[in-house]
């Protein structure tokens, strides 16, 4: 399975013209992948996958307060890893 989402790019927050240029955002596309085996009788099966495949850096929000301190909060870069799992 192969999964792919985008996000357009957000003008920001509706405020100062100051708040709109801090939160507003760039687009940005995600892609990732997950690949199973698993036996016809269903007991078990292994999972390879692999999120942010591309590795893009990104802001997923921004966060500001009253005394004018703004903060990005960016978003999870390239994971991947296996996923076991048994029946019984």
């Amino acid at each position: 399975m192969v999964d792919y989402s985008y996000r357009d790019d957000s003008s920001g927050f509706i405020g100062s013209e100051v708040d709109e240029a801090f939160f507003a955002k760039d687009g940005y596309g995600l892609l990732g992948a997950r690949v199973t085996l698993e036996p016809d009788d269903g007991r078990w099966a292994v999972a390879l996958w692999g999120k942010n495949l591309g590795d893009k850096e990104y802001v997923r929000s921004t966060t500001g307060d009253d005394l004018g301190d703004y903060m990005d909060i960016m978003g999870r870069p390239r994971s991947y890893g296996v996923d076991l799992t048994y029946s019984w």
